[in-house]
């Protein structure tokens, strides 16, 4: 239950966490540009008019490239319309807002199982985690970014037993950007405390969270371009599959976080 409180208990940390992540990665701001594929998937976007980003937009959800109907026309609309807004730092500053969300909702997850300064230093690990170096490339906003965020409301929605609404919201990720779909496996671990109870809740979660896999995949094999292969394996150009390298670099960062907190201790009751 949400009281007040716990509300105002939230809102420092909250506050530590957006202070400690600006002047880490974002006091520059006004000085970001765009780097590396950038230059393929987002300078087209903000030089074009509305009528080609609609053309774009249409095309790309329609048929999309790799099999991914979100990503494309999503980031497409976040560089679009986040330029117009307020130019390319008003687009980093959304990178910013996602990742300030993405260390606070980790925050408050890990508070189920951790002491306050445990999750603290969990959620600053999320985003200030030094291998990750690509928070300024806003092509990753719709392949890291933002679905970050959408995998941790999934982890709050199982941890709430909203199980339907959770595999629901997780299954979005695999119709982005697949690299962030992976840690869900662990959402079990944040609702049982019993071995038995949280063996059979594995195994069932497993088979739900393979099942998810399988029917997506299976329809993206017939909307990718590069079919079945492409979708698995990361082929046609430009992209990670589900068992490409970066799949499970991203992956295994994201997991990083939570198990090792995890191992620091419980919280104290």
């Amino acid at each position: 239950m949400v009281t007040k409180a716990s509300v105002k208990s939230s809102l420092i940390p909250w506050a530590a966490i957006g202070v400690i992540l600006f002047l880490s990665h974002f006091l520059f701001v006004t000085e970001f540009g765009l780097y590396e594929d950038d230059y393929f998937y987002i300078l087209p976007r903000i030089a074009g008019s509305f009528h080609e980003f609609a053309i774009y937009f249409y095309s790309t959800l329609t048929h999309p490239e790799q099999g991914r109907p979100l990503y494309a026309p999503l980031q497409g609309a976040l560089a679009y319309f986040g330029y117009h807004a307020g130019g390319l730092a008003f687009c980093h500053l959304i990178s910013f807002v996602f990742l300030w969300v993405s260390s606070g909702l980790l925050y408050q997850l890990l508070l189920r199982k951790l002491s306050q300064r445990a999750a603290f230093l969990g959620g600053l690990l999320l985003v200030l985690f030094p291998l990750d170096t690509s928070r300024q490339i806003l092509m990753h906003q719709m392949a890291t970014v933002i679905p970050t965020t959408v995998l941790l409301c999934a982890f709050h929605l199982y941890a709430l037993r909203r199980f339907f609404l959770s595999y629901l919201v997780a299954a979005t990720l695999l119709l982005a950007y697949e690299s962030i779909y992976l840690p869900f496996i662990v959402a079990p671990f944040f609702l049982e405390d019993q071995p038995r109870k949280l063996v059979k809740r594995l195994i069932v979660h497993a088979i739900i969270f393979g099942a998810i896999v399988g029917i997506v995949f299976g329809a993206r094999a017939f909307i990718g371009k590069g079919g079945l292969g492409s979708t698995f394996v990361g082929g046609g150009g430009g992209g990670g599959g589900f068992f490409s390298s970066s799949f499970f670099f991203d992956s295994a960062s994201a997991m990083a976080t939570v198990s090792c907190f995890f191992s620091l201790g419980r919280r104290p009751t």
